[in-house]
């Protein structure tokens, strides 16, 4: 059992940020085509989980939000509104942290039940992958601050722009920093509604392994031949214009993750690593107290048990019971049995002593073998 508890370890430290502990997060600010790419990814091969891969195929124009992962948002979300950074005041700090602690449990259970995770304000998210021991991939869809404004007006028509482009400047931002750190690649939304360009295909399948054709081909039946004009809006401002021009620098490449994001991820599975070791051992510990205790038991009434073995663990107890004095008065609250549970455990260890080595290894081999496993009845008890 210990062997193969080390054997997982070894396993777990050496293991890559790829395969089934990769996990992609699709991040948007809403109104940039991430429902579109997300149904594209879905009908080439990927995975956001059982209830979606049903809704896309059946519901058109589904958003492709996991419900989990729409509840973990909302709750780090409101984290988020109820204090940006962590709070001073006690009752702050306490609600903060329920909320945090809520969304962390329904993105552990989200990470669990898909590999691809999309939703408005996923952001907010991507740094606990690596703690649940899931490496993150950032797939940014993004489009202009104008353009996003226009769409969404006509949906949230009570929210101002300054609010949009809080929130705007966040989601992008977070994407940015993300995407460098963990890996990936962006999207714009022309690219692509664009069927004259495929760059965008070749970076996606170079960060999840979709193959290129299928992503094209899904593009295509969902994409209509004839599109509509761009918009032609002014520019708003300096700074939505300089967060473009830096999302479009990232377009059309398949960014690897950096060294300190592979290094965190490393010690993190040398971490899981280690509790898993540690928890394969609690039972082998439970299972050799239980069979130490099997064998004593059985020692006192086995036969190959000289007689005086009992008679000094007998005559230990005795002794102690004639004492005219208490080492530890019992009135004296949880310490007062002090003395008794030590004199007990020497009556003990002295019958131990005077049990043959032979037939005290003979009894814990039978009760390892009643217990189901005889390799552990000779190991080291600590």
């Amino acid at each position: 059992m210990v062997r193969e508890a080390r054997d997982v370890a070894v396993d777990s430290a050496d293991a890559l940020p790829a395969g089934e502990r990769q996990r992609f997060f699709i991040v948007t600010t809403g109104r940039t085509g991430s429902s579109l790419l997300s149904s594209i990814l879905a009908e080439a091969g990927a995975d956001f989980g059982e209830l979606l891969k049903i809704e896309s195929r059946t519901v058109p124009g589904t958003s492709m939000e996991h419900p989990r992962i729409r509840r973990a948002v909302r709750h780090f979300r409101l984290a988020l509104v109820e204090s940006p950074r962590k709070p001073v005041a006690t009752l702050s700090k306490w609600r903060r942290t329920l909320r945090v602690s809520a969304g962390k449990r329904e993105l552990r259970k989200a990470l669990r039940e898909a590999r691809f995770l999309k939703a408005v304000d996923v952001d907010l998210t991507v740094q606990y992958a690596i703690r649940f021991g899931y490496f993150p991939k950032i797939i940014l869809s993004y489009r202009s601050f104008a353009e996003h404004a226009i769409s969404y007006s006509q949906m949230l028509g009570s929210r101002s722009p300054p609010a949009l482009w809080e929130d705007f400047d966040r989601v992008n931002r977070n994407g940015l920093l993300h995407l460098y750190t963990y890996g990936g690649c962006a999207i714009g939304y022309a690219e692509l509604m664009d069927l004259e360009r495929r760059e965008w295909a070749i970076a996606l399948s170079g960060v999840t392994g979709i193959s290129v054709g299928a992503l094209l081909a899904s593009r295509a039946r969902r994409v209509r031949q004839r599109q509509p004009a761009p918009l032609t809006v002014p520019s708003m401002s300096e700074s939505a214009d300089q967060l473009l021009a830096s999302m479009e620098r990232s377009s059309g490449r398949a960014l690897p993750p950096s060294e300190p994001a592979l290094r965190n991820w490393k010690q993190a599975m040398e971490r899981r690593a280690k509790d898993a070791a540690e928890q394969a051992r609690r039972p082998f510990r439970l299972m050799r107290v239980a069979t130490e205790g099997m064998a004593y038991c059985a020692a006192v009434f086995d036969r190959r048990v000289p007689w005086y073995s009992r008679a000094a663990a007998l005559a230990l107890v005795i002794a102690y019971l004639l004492i005219p004095w208490d080492p530890i008065p019992n009135r004296l609250p949880y310490i007062g049995h002090l003395d008794d549970a030590l004199a007990a455990a020497l009556a003990m260890l002295g019958f131990l002593c005077l049990v043959p080595g032979e037939v005290l290894n003979s009894l814990r081999r039978e009760a390892g073998a009643r217990l189901g496993d005889p390799a552990v009845a000779l190991q080291p008890l600590k």
